[in-house]
């Protein structure tokens, strides 16, 4: 927004409208800013330590070391860079206007935040596919520890999400820009913004990170999971043993609400944030200056919709690390012994039915986490 013209002020005038300027850095006023550094401050805190817990377990147990574990331990480490690169950087840009970290950030921070993002949509998307092949399938004999075919099979799957989500995200680094903003040739402050060629050019890749990121993983994770459920129920139906198969039954109701529980999780917290992301291109194209009731508006649903995203970082570990019986009874070594009794199993529990059920579920794992370039308003 250029405030450059040819309008005569006197110099007490220009004066107090430069201090005005200044002054007004902050998008959002200070209870606002309090709340939300709260917010955020907790979403970090219990994000890093509950990611961290969860690795450390994987990667100090010999015998969580599996194949599918490799998935867990990844997306440990994309919801930590989500926590300690995403998280304080879109603060940063919600409540300031002003960029003082020079061009190279302002390039490199949207491609970490936009890569880590995709990373960990598309690692919670590729767990739901081998759970599929896993329990539906077959697919590689069922086996937990996983032979090297399996470890090179997931170490290639991962190498092949983390190159795809950088390369989504590319298209940010050659479209972000420093922008000073100046009032009759003088700069106030500058500004890190996308400044794209076109309108329709942005909007159409916001379009498209929609879907890759939010849309396209929310169906293909609803759909896993319901064919999963339902492969699960007609198995149980097969039991010639009546009280077997009535266990083996509400076992795998808990299982379908659980499943359930996990798409529509994944849903609610990545769709809000891509909708909005792109209304707001849609609403506000570049040169258009909405007013201060409506920019403060806007701050606050990027930060409701971002804040919303980020807290993957603190279900995935829930998810993918808790739910995991193997990997919960070792976070439970971490705690004080009065929690130890959380990992005995339930009374009825049957064991020889264990692997049609919440066993097979949590074979693959891994967590998710976090949200596209934050929409520049």
């Amino acid at each position: 927004m250029e405030l450059n013209g040819t309008v005569n002020f006197s110099l007490q005038e220009a004066y107090g409208v430069l201090l005005e300027s200044m002054g007004s850095d902050r998008n959002l006023d200070s209870h606002t800013e309090m709340v939300l550094v709260t917010v955020y401050g907790a979403l970090m805190a219990v994000g890093l330590l509950a990611n961290l817990a969860v690795g450390l377990v994987v990667a100090g147990r010999p015998r969580l070391r599996t194949a599918r574990n490799l998935y867990v331990a990844n997306l440990a480490v994309s919801d930590m860079t989500l926590c300690a690169v995403c998280m304080p950087f879109t603060l940063i840009a919600i409540v300031r206007r002003r960029w003082s970290l020079g061009v190279a950030l302002c390039k490199l921070v949207p491609l970490a935040q936009g890569t880590n993002i995709m990373v960990s949509v598309g690692t919670i998307t590729v767990i739901a596919v081998d759970r599929y092949s896993t329990i539906v399938r077959g697919g590689h004999h069922g086996s937990e520890g996983g032979t090297g075919g399996d470890r090179r099979r997931v170490a290639i799957s991962i190498a092949l999400v983390w190159a795809l989500s950088a390369l989504t995200t590319l298209p940010v680094v050659f479209y972000q820009v420093v922008e000073p903003l100046t009032f009759s040739h003088v700069v106030l402050y500058e500004t890190c913004i996308e400044r794209w060629p076109s309108q329709t050019l942005r909007v159409s890749y916001t379009a498209s990170v929609l879907l890759v990121q939010a849309v396209i993983p929310a169906l293909v994770v609803g759909v896993v999971h319901a064919r999963i459920a339902s492969y699960l129920h007609q198995h149980a139906q097969t039991q010639k043993d009546s009280r077997r198969a009535k266990r083996e039954l509400q076992r795998n109701r808990k299982t379908t609400m659980l499943l359930s529980g996990v798409a529509v999780l994944f849903a609610v917290s990545w769709l809000p944030l891509g909708v909005f992301t792109l209304t707001a291109d849609l609403l506000f194209p570049p040169g258009a200056d909405p007013n201060p009731a409506s920019a403060r508006q806007l701050y606050l649903t990027l930060a409701a919709c971002h804040a919303l995203a980020m807290s993957s970082a603190v279900s995935n570990p829930v998810v993918y690390g808790w739910l995991n019986t193997n990997i919960r009874q070792e976070l439970l070594q971490l705690l004080p012994a009065s929690c130890s009794s959380l990992a005995q199993p339930t009374a009825g529990d049957d064991p020889t039915t264990r692997h049609t059920s919440l066993a097979l579920l949590h074979k693959p794992q891994t967590m998710v986490t976090n949200a596209t370039t934050t929409a520049q308003l």
